[in-house]
C-alpha cells in the first residue's frame, strides 16, 4: 500500500445538514465529494485529472469525462472545493478539510506528494478573504487591481470592462455573457477545462460565441449555463476548445 495515501477518514453526521451539498445540481456531484474524502491527503488535496478521477473514484461507474468535469464545476461554484494548477497539472482541494477531520494523524500518513494551493490560489479560486495584519494595506492595493489577472506564461489579462466592450463591438454579446466569461476563466486561472492555458482571450470569446450561435443559446449566461447550470453533466462545454 502507498504509504503517502491516507489510511482512513471520518464523515461527520453534520454532512447531512450541509446547505452547500444540498444546493448541488446532481447526486453525482454529491457522490464525488463524498467518495473523494478517503482519497484526500492531509491537506485536503487530490488530483483533478479526469482520467484519475474516473479510474480511482468512479472505478465501477461509467462516467464520461464531460460528466465528471460538470461535477467539478458544480462543486467549485458551490465553494466546496477549489481547482488550481501547478506546473501544468490540475489539482483540487477542499479548503475546510482539516476542520471536518478532528482525528487526523500525520504520523500515519507519510508526506503528501500533491502540492498544496498557495494562499493566493485560495483567495482567487475559493473566495477566501485576504489575511489581516501587517499586510492589510498591501492587500487593499491589490484589490484595486482585482480585475487584472496575471497568469504565468501569459501577458496581463483584460478587465471585465475590456471584455464587455470587445464583446459588444464584435457583436458577440448576443451569444456570450461577458461577465460570466471573465469570472469563469478567472476562477480557472485562465485555463480551459482540459488544463490548457487560454493564450488568446479574444479568440476564445469568438469560439464561444460561435458555439452559442450554433446552439442558439447564450454561453456563460448567469441564468443558464454559468452560475446555475440546469444540466451540468450535459452542457459543460462553455466554449472550451
Amino acid at each position: 500500500m502507498d504509504e503517502t495515501m491516507p489510511q482512513g477518514r471520518v464523515v461527520l453526521k453534520r454532512i447531512s445538514d450541509s446547505k452547500k451539498l444540498a444546493s448541488l445540481k446532481t447526486d453525482g456531484a454529491r457522490l464525488l465529494y463524498t467518495w473523494l474524502i478517503p482519497h484526500l491527503d492531509i491537506n485536503g488535496c487530490y488530483f483533478a485529472d479526469i482520467d484519475i478521477l474516473r479510474g480511482r473514484i468512479f472505478t465501477k461507474l461509467k462516467k464520461s469525462a464531460k460528466t465528471i468535469e460538470g461535477y467539478l464545476y458544480d462543486l467549485q461554484e458551490t465553494e466546496l472545493l477549489i481547482l488550481y494548477n501547478v506546473n501544468g497539472e490540475r489539482y483540487l482541494c477542499i479548503p475546510d478539510f482539516a476542520a471536518k477531520q478532528p482525528h487526523l494523524r500525520p504520523e500515519r500518513e507519510g508526506n503528501p506528494t500533491i502540492p498544496a494551493p498557495t494562499p493566493e490560489q485560495l483567495r482567487t479560486n475559493s473566495g477566501v478573504p485576504p489575511h489581516k495584519g501587517k499586510d492589510k494595506d498591501k492587500d487593499k492595493d491589490k484589490d484595486k487591481d482585482k480585475d487584472k489577472v496575471k497568469v504565468k506564461g501569459l501577458k496581463p489579462l483584460p478587465t471585465k470592462e475590456e471584455i464587455s466592450n470587445y464583446s459588444k463591438n464584435k457583436g458577440y454579446d448576443e451569444w456570450v455573457d461577458a461577465d460570466g466569461f471573465w469570472t469563469y476563466y478567472t476562477r480557472m486561472n485562465w485555463h480551459k477545462a482540459n488544463g490548457q492555458p487560454v493564450k488568446n482571450w479574444k479568440l476564445q470569446m469568438k469560439t464561444t460565441a460561435a458555439i452559442g450561435e450554433t446552439k442558439n443559446e447564450k454561453q456563460f449566461s448567469r441564468n443558464k449555463s454559468y452560475s446555475k447550470p440546469s444540466k451540468p453533466t450535459e452542457d459543460y462545454i462553455r466554449g472550451e476548445v
